[in-house]
């Protein structure tokens, strides 16, 4: 047991209790929330999308934020680093498995439009008008046209030097983390 005193309380977190479980293997939707490989969290209305290293993406209903409900999960082929959602399509990286787009309309049924290779190990993605842009590890970032997201265009590349691990996007600059 640690107490940990702060301003106005003391906390106290108890050690003792059972790990919690890796995957949302074995739990009913709306038990739970995941504690295995989460990297990354976007948050669109009540509904938080994850992108969980070890098994897809997960759909949490967080209208209560002390009790997040599972809603659903979409496993991905590869290794999701990174999610960015806008008008219920969510745009996946999947590490070496490329971009995947996935239509989340439905929070409790989320299905597979479209899927676009990539060079590289897809982690980072950024969206400005009807361009994605994503940090590809290995090999740079690519910049693609998703206008239409069930036919996603890869209209460039460059290679960085290094392994470019995120981007952000300012006015007509793009910052790699390189």
């Amino acid at each position: 047991t640690v107490y940990v005193l702060g301003n106005k309380s003391i906390d106290v977190i108890d050690f003792s209790a059972p790990m919690p479980q890796i995957s949302n293997e074995g739990l009913n939707f709306g038990q739970g929330v995941n504690f295995g490989g989460e990297r990354r969290v976007d948050i669109v209305g009540n509904v938080a999308y994850v992108a969980d290293w070890f098994s897809g993406i997960h759909l949490y209903d967080i209208s209560n934020p002390n009790l997040p409900l599972l809603l659903s999960s979409f496993h991905t082929p590869g290794s999701p680093k990174g999610m960015i959602v806008r008008d219920n399509i969510a745009y996946v990286p999947d590490d070496d498995h490329g971009l995947q787009i996935i239509d989340v309309k439905n929070p409790r049924a989320p299905k597979l439009i479209a899927h676009l290779q990539t060079s590289g190990l897809g982690y980072t993605p950024k969206l400005a008008g009807n361009l994605l842009y994503l940090a590809s590890h290995r090999g740079g970032f690519q910049i693609i046209d998703v206008s239409d997201p069930t036919k996603p265009q890869q209209l460039s590349e460059y290679d960085t030097p290094g392994k470019a691990w995120s981007l952000a996007i300012q006015g007509d600059k793009l910052y790699v983390a390189d």
